[in-house]
C-alpha cells in the first residue's frame, strides 16, 4: 500500500505538513493497517483519516457507510488549504471518480497524483 510508505516516511523524517487519508474499504474487516493507522491519527494533530465502509458495518460504526463523494472529500480536505495535493490509488473507475470529486472542490488538476490497479476499462 503506497500510501503507507508515504504516511510512514511523514512520521520518521519528522514532517509537520497537514495530510490527510480518506480510506475506503468494503467492510471493517477489509481495513488494511486499522490498529497502525488509528495510532497515526491519534498521535499526530496535523494527520487525519477518515474511514467509509461501503458495504458493511460493524454495529458499533459511526463513521461514513457509503462511496467517496464530493461532499466526504470537501469535508475531509477542507482544513488542507487550496495548496492540497492528493494522491489517489485504486480501480480505475474508483481512481476517476474520486479525481472528479476533488475538482468538484476546487482542486488544482496538477496537485492530483493518481494510480490505478487492476483490470482497465
Amino acid at each position: 500500500m503506497p500510501i503507507m510508505s508515504m504516511l510512514r516516511h511523514r512520521i520518521d523524517s519528522g514532517m509537520t505538513v497537514k495530510a490527510a487519508l480518506i480510506y475506503s474499504s468494503r467492510s471493517f474487516h477489509d481495513i488494511i493497517y486499522w490498529q497502525e493507522l488509528s495510532e497515526m491519527n491519534r498521535s499526530d494533530d496535523q494527520l487525519s483519516i477518515t474511514h467509509t465502509l461501503t458495504r458493511q458495518q460493524p454495529d458499533w460504526w459511526t463513521g461514513y457507510s457509503r462511496h467517496i463523494d464530493d461532499s466526504m472529500a470537501a469535508i475531509a480536505l477542507h482544513s488542507l488549504g487550496s495548496l492540497a495535493h492528493a494522491y489517489i490509488c485504486g480501480s480505475t473507475p474508483f481512481v476517476e471518480t474520486v479525481s472528479d470529486a476533488l475538482l468538484e472542490t476546487g482542486m488544482k488538476p496538477g496537485n492530483v497524483l493518481t494510480e490505478h490497479f487492476g483490470p482497465t476499462m
